[in-house]
């Protein structure tokens, strides 16, 4: 998936260096999937998972960590997108179809452990 091209955006470049302004000072308590993605789509990795972990230790609920294995498997990191679905799956999370057919999963496809994974839970 495409990221957003503002990595070169100065703070004062009208909206869309509002937008990057605004994330990356983003003040909400507990950061949520809304947070940690906008920062990976402006090219702020590091502080993205920061954002994720921290979303996990406060909230933790299994759609949580949905969202961060999405966001692992949009940063291309196949091993912790998957261990994260685990996670999700411990936690309760039993939305199958959304496994398979999430689009930002889409990186996952071919993959062994996440094909596994889908095998062991979409029978």
């Amino acid at each position: 998936m495409a990221r957003l091209d503002l990595q070169d955006v100065r703070k004062d470049d009208g909206a869309q260096g509002d937008f990057r302004n605004a994330v990356e000072k983003d003040s909400v308590g507990t950061p949520i999937m809304p947070t940690f993605m906008g920062q990976h789509f402006l090219g702020i990795d590091n502080m993205a998972k920061e954002s994720a972990a921290r979303c996990l230790k406060e909230n933790g609920e299994p759609d949580d960590y949905l969202c961060v294995a999405c966001l692992y498997a949009l940063m291309d990191d196949k091993p912790m997108a998957v261990r994260h679905l685990e996670l999700a799956i411990e936690k309760g999370f039993n939305s199958w179809y959304v496994l398979r057919d999430h689009p930002w999963l889409k990186s996952l496809k071919g993959y062994t452990d996440y094909e596994a994974l889908l095998k062991k839970y979409l029978k």
